[in-house]
């Protein structure tokens, strides 16, 4: 359910207490040790990962990399390659695929191999802009077991993963009270101001309407749940076009009878089950 130690599974085929990487606070991914793609290269593969990797900045084996650096961030994300760290203009999403299919085409006539890991869909949610108000008129069911008490579960009980507690009105919802404690958070930090303002735009509305409904208790918990969906959907909308963008060169460049495409994930959300969201537990 923690995403640097399900990604060295997936690179190494061993379970976390055997590769070493049980966390991602205090944890060091050993890059030295044996990965499938030190397989695949020695078997004459060209293979990079570019996006998301969050296990260091050196790796070993790959013929090349860029990678976002630690968590990454939505807009406007630092990478490092080879030859450095640099920053990308524009929505994270987007970009990683740019890089990915700039990729392929340099080695199209070569096996490779290409991991291509997104931020998106990660906490907070940050849809891109033309995604904003895709799902903001959708009635979402309210789960079954989000009233749960965790009565006899006191593990349960103890979870920081309440939509109703421990749900950031800031942070995760974007529900700011000035646009100035909005612009200095992280992340609206990095934007420029065309990004900014589209984002200030689409979500000041909502803000203040909230303000005037003065919901509190279940009312506000399921108001905070809509709005979590709203956000997971207008986000995982630019990443189900960006694996379009990439299924659509293979096909384009013949490549997609000889190619072996594996999409999964490295971590799973909770999307209000048992009143909750994040992911840790």
């Amino acid at each position: 359910s923690v995403c640097g130690p399900a990604r060295a599974v997936l690179l190494t085929g061993k379970y976390a207490h055997k590769n070493g990487f049980k966390d991602n606070e205090a944890s060091n991914f050993g890059h030295s040790q044996q990965t499938f793609i030190k397989e695949v290269v020695k078997n004459g593969y060209k293979a990079t990962w570019i996006g998301k990797i969050h296990l260091g900045h050196k790796l070993e084996g790959f013929t090349d990399y860029d990678i976002l650096e630690g968590q990454g961030h939505y807009y406007n994300p630092d990478f490092i390659s080879l030859e450095g760290k640099h920053r990308e203009e524009g929505y994270v999403s987007n970009i990683v695929t740019d890089k990915a299919l700039t990729w392929m085409d340099q080695h199209k006539n070569d096996p490779f191999c290409v991991i291509i890991g997104h931020k998106a869909t990660h906490r907070t949610w940050m849809p891109d802009i033309q995604d904003f108000g895709k799902y903001d008129t959708v009635d979402f069911e309210i789960p079954a077991t989000f009233y749960d008490d965790y009565a006899t579960r006191e593990a349960a009980n103890q979870q920081e993963m309440s939509i109703s507690k421990d749900m950031h009105m800031g942070y995760d919802l974007k529900m700011y009270p000035t646009v100035a404690d909005m612009r200095k958070e992280g992340n609206y930090a990095r934007m420029n101001d065309q990004q900014f303002d589209a984002y200030e735009k689409y979500y000041r509305p909502i803000y203040e309407d909230l303000k005037n409904k003065h919901l509190s208790g279940s009312a506000l918990a399921e108001w905070k749940y809509r709005r979590y969906m709203i956000d997971y959907l207008n986000t995982a909308e630019s990443m189900d076009r960006n694996i379009g963008r990439v299924l659509e060169y293979l096909e384009k460049n013949g490549l997609a009878e000889n190619t072996l495409v594996v999409y999964l994930s490295d971590q799973g959300f909770y999307m209000g089950e048992h009143g909750w969201f994040d992911k840790r537990w």
